[in-house]
Parts: C-alpha cells; sequence; structure tokens
C-alpha cells in the first residue's frame, strides 16, 4: 500500500508534568532531525496527568471525555476536548492546564492514514517505556 506521506521522525513524550524537560527533548530533537519531526504525546499519560488533578468523582466522566476514538476526525476531537478544558477551567484550572498541554499532538498520527493497530499502539503507549517496564517486571519476576 502506497503512502502519500513521509515519516521523517516521529518522537512520543509523555503528557504534561516536565514542561522543562520536554523542550530540553524537543530542542534535542529538533536539532537532530529538524523541523519534519513529529511529536505524539501518549493519551493514557494525558489522561493519568488530568485525572490527577481531579476529584475521583469526576474521574468516570474525565475518562470518557479523554478518549479520542480514531474513527472521528482529530478537529472534531480537539475542539471536544478544548470545551471539556473550558469546563474544568470553572473548578479545576489545574486539571484544564494540564489538558490542554500538549493538546494538539495527542492528534499527530490520526491523519497520516496508518494502519488502525499502528495508530493505536503510536498514541496509547509509549514504546520506550513499555520495554523498560517490561524488563523490570521480568527482572523483579526472576
Amino acid at each position: 500500500m502506497e503512502r502519500d506521506f513521509a515519516l521523517g521522525f516521529l518522537s512520543q513524550f509523555r503528557a504534561a508534568n516536565g514542561r522543562n524537560r520536554r523542550n530540553d527533548d524537543w530542542n534535542a530533537i529538533g536539532q537532530a532531525f529538524g523541523s519534519s519531526s513529529l511529536v505524539q504525546r501518549g493519551r493514557n499519560h494525558k489522561q493519568r496527568h488530568v485525572l490527577g488533578h481531579l476529584p475521583k468523582g469526576q474521574h468516570e466522566q474525565a475518562r470518557s471525555t479523554l478518549r479520542a476514538p480514531a474513527s472521528r476526525p482529530p478537529t472534531r476531537e480537539s475542539g471536544k476536548l478544548e470545551q471539556y478544558a473550558l469546563w474544568l477551567e470553572r473548578a479545576w484550572p489545574a486539571a484544564a492546564a494540564s489538558l490542554r498541554e500538549g493538546m494538539a499532538e495527542l492528534f499527530t498520527v490520526d491523519p497520516l492514514g496508518l494502519p488502525k493497530a499502528l495508530c493505536w499502539c503510536l498514541t496509547t503507549t509509549i514504546i520506550i517505556d513499555s520495554s523498560h517496564s517490561m524488563v523490570r517486571r521480568r527482572q523483579t519476576n526472576g
């Protein structure tokens, strides 16, 4: 299957909590790979960070709102998330700020025409973290 895009370099970042480190990482990637670099944030990490700023009673609503099905266009999803951030801002401004930080980078791979399974993998996990946690588990278990 032929694609109409060139994927030079895709990097993944944990969402929120670490703006300075993220900026340092982004600057290093930009220097090494240029402006054609793409950044995809992990949606699961973003969800955890937003939930960390909310009371437990708001967690279920936040989870359902933060799930971004691949079947919907990214522009529609980002608009919904911005509406949710506006609502959050009234009572939980830190949660709204966490959601807004890097929001566009939650949808980087969606319009690239990649297979759904690959998009899911790239948007929901940080591949390097996954391999590190597997090594830790194997080392702990024996």
